[in-house]
C-alpha cells in the first residue's frame, strides 16, 4: 500500500509550451483563465521563457534540430519554428502590457534583451533609418521620417532604448 503512486490525470498537469503552440483554442483559453488567475502555470513569464529559450533567441545557444533530419534540407522549417515561437513570446510580453518593471524584477537579464531585441526587429524603423541625414542643416528631414514613421515602431524602439 505504501508503495502505490498516485497517477495524475491529464487535466491536473500544467499544460506545456508546445500545446499551446499547436493548438491555438487551448492558447486562447489559457490567456482567459491568466487574466483571471495570473499565477497559473504556466505563467506568461514562464511562457515568455520557454517560447525564447526553445526558439533560440536567448544568445550562445545551439541552433534548432531540423525535423527532417541532418539531410540537406532548406533551413525553412527550422525559421518558421523560430518566428513563430518569437511571435508567441512578443504576444506574451504584448499580454503583459510591456512592464519593464516586472521584466526586470522576474526574467533574467539575457531573455529581457532578447524579448526587446525581438520587439524592435519585428517592428523596424528602417524607413526613419533611411531618411536621417549626416548633416546637422538637413535635421528637418529624420524629424519628418520620424513623424511620419508608424507609431507602433517609435513605441517598440523607445521601449527598448528605455530599457538598456
Amino acid at each position: 500500500d505504501e508503495f502505490q503512486f498516485k497517477i495524475a490525470k491529464a487535466k491536473d498537469l500544467p499544460l506545456a509550451w508546445f500545446e499551446l503552440v499547436l493548438c491555438p483554442e487551448k492558447f486562447q483559453k489559457h490567456l482567459e483563465t491568466l487574466q483571471s488567475k495570473p499565477d497559473v502555470e504556466p505563467t506568461a513569464l514562464q511562457l515568455i521563457v520557454s517560447f525564447l529559450e526553445k526558439s533560440n533567441s536567448i544568445g550562445g545557444q545551439a541552433p534548432l534540430p531540423d525535423a527532417a533530419g541532418a539531410g540537406g534540407g532548406a533551413g525553412g522549417n527550422q525559421e518558421d519554428r523560430k518566428e513563430t515561437l518569437v511571435q508567441c513570446a512578443l504576444f506574451m510580453g504584448s499580454f503583459l502590457l510591456w512592464d519593464l518593471g516586472l521584466f526586470e524584477a522576474s526574467l533574467p537579464a539575457a531573455v529581457q534583451y532578447s524579448l526587446l531585441l525581438s520587439l524592435t526587429k519585428a517592428l523596424p524603423l528602417s524607413d526613419l533609418a533611411s531618411s536621417s541625414s549626416p548633416s546637422p542643416s538637413d535635421s528637418s528631414e529624420g524629424r519628418k521620417g520620424l513623424i511620419s514613421a508608424d507609431p507602433q515602431c517609435i513605441s517598440a524602439h523607445t521601449l527598448f532604448y528605455q530599457w538598456v
